[in-house]
C-alpha cells in the first residue's frame, strides 16, 4: 500500500519538472549548454560529436524523458527500472542547476544550495525505489537459491544412483 502512495508522489516532482523543462526549455539553455561543454571535455575526442549539439533540443529530450519515466514510476510500471533511469537524468541536471558554490550573490547561493538538498533528498528516494523488491526476493538471492536447489537435486540424484548401483552389485 505504502509503495502506491509513494511512489506517485516522488514521481509528481519529476513530471511536472519535466512539463516545465519541455515548455521553457529556453531557460534552460544556459545550463544545458554548460553541461555540454563539461561532458564534451570529459570525454575521449572519437566519442565528443555523439554529445548532441543544441542545448534546446537536448533540454526537451531531457524533459520528455523524464516526464515518461515518472509517469511509468507513477504508475508501477517497471518502477525499479523507471526509478533508475530519473537518478542518472537527475545527477546532471542536479549539479548543473544548482551549482551553490559557484554563486557569488548570497541570495543566489543559498536558493541554489536549497535546490540542492531538495533534489539529493528526491534522488535519495529515487535511488530507494530503484532498489526496491516489492517484497520479492532479489536477483542474488535467487540465484544463490538456484545454485543451491540444483546442488540438492544433484545430490538426492547420486545418493539415489549409489544406492541403486549398490543394490545391482548386491544381487
Amino acid at each position: 500500500m505504502l509503495r502506491k502512495i509513494a511512489r506517485p508522489m516522488v514521481a509528481s516532482a519529476y513530471i511536472a519538472d519535466g512539463v516545465s523543462t519541455v515548455k521553457n526549455a529556453q531557460q534552460e539553455v544556459d545550463t544545458t549548454a554548460t553541461l555540454i561543454q563539461r561532458v564534451r571535455k570529459m570525454l575521449p575526442r572519437q566519442y565528443r560529436l555523439a554529445v548532441p549539439n543544441n542545448p534546446v533540443v537536448l533540454t526537451q529530450g531531457i524533459g520528455a524523458a523524464r516526464i515518461v519515466a515518472a509517469l511509468a514510476l507513477a504508475l508501477g510500471k517497471a518502477p525499479r527500472t523507471s526509478a533508475a533511469v530519473l537518478a542518472a537524468i537527475e545527477v546532471p541536471s542536479l549539479v548543473g542547476r544548482n551549482a551553490f558554490w559557484e554563486a557569488q550573490d548570497p541570495e543566489v547561493k543559498r536558493l541554489r544550495r536549497s535546490g540542492f538538498i531538495s533534489d539529493v533528498a528526491l534522488l535519495g528516494g529515487l535511488l530507494i525505489a530503484s532498489a526496491d523488491t516489492a517484497g520479492k526476493p532479489g536477483l542474488k538471492w535467487r540465484a544463490n537459491k538456484l545454485v543451491e536447489d540444483v546442488t540438492d537435486d544433484a545430490l538426492r540424484a547420486t545418493k539415489k544412483a549409489r544406492k541403486a548401483t549398490m543394490n545391482v552389485i548386491e544381487h
